[in-house]
Formats: C-alpha cells, sequence, structure tokens
C-alpha cells in the first residue's frame, strides 16, 4: 500500500481523483484511494484489495479523520459504510439459511 500526503492547502472541494487503475477482470490491476481530512492535512492510500482499503477506512475514521471516502477504479467515491455494502460484503458466500 503506498501513501500520498496532500499538501495542507488542498481543499476537500479541489481534491480530484485520477482514474489510476483497472478493473481486475483478466488479470488487470484494481486500484482503491483512501482519503480523509486529519489535523496534519488530508491524507490519501492506494491499495488494490477491497478489504484492505476498508479496513484503512475504518481505521482513519477510529482516529477520529473527517470524510473518510473510498474511490474506486472508476472514480466513484463512497463512504466507508456503502464501500463495504459495494465491495466487501458482496463478496461473503452466504450460508443456507441466509437471505441472500
Amino acid at each position: 500500500m503506498r501513501m500520498l500526503t496532500l499538501p495542507a492547502s488542498t481543499s476537500p472541494s479541489t481534491l480530484l481523483f485520477v482514474k489510476l487503475g483497472r478493473i481486475s477482470h483478466g488479470g488487470k490491476l484494481l486500484l482503491f484511494i483512501i482519503s480523509a481530512s486529519t489535523q496534519d492535512g488530508l491524507i490519501a492510500y492506494q491499495t488494490r484489495s477491497p478489504g484492505t482499503a476498508l479496513e484503512r477506512a475504518r481505521s482513519l475514521e477510529s482516529v477520529q479523520a473527517q470524510d473518510v471516502q473510498v474511490s474506486d477504479m472508476h472514480g466513484r467515491i463512497y463512504d466507508p459504510d456503502a464501500f463495504d455494502r459495494c465491495f466487501v460484503r458482496s463478496q461473503a458466500t452466504t450460508t443456507v439459511g441466509e437471505a441472500a
């Protein structure tokens, strides 16, 4: 996982996400960017694993970071709960008796 630290003068409204990865179909790369505002300024991480992206987002929330977001490979932005529903929980298999 690589960490990107942005200058403190960068405002969240001007923060742009660039398409840095590709869909994982056919062995191509997936990329997620996790960003948040901290006391030290804006911070961003990138990872290829949805589970790792969610873990990083949750850890940022736990240290009181503001505006925690996860951007997918298409530039769509999710809050951690929505990202969990779309990328992490949807990959889990259901057991007999659970609703799909």
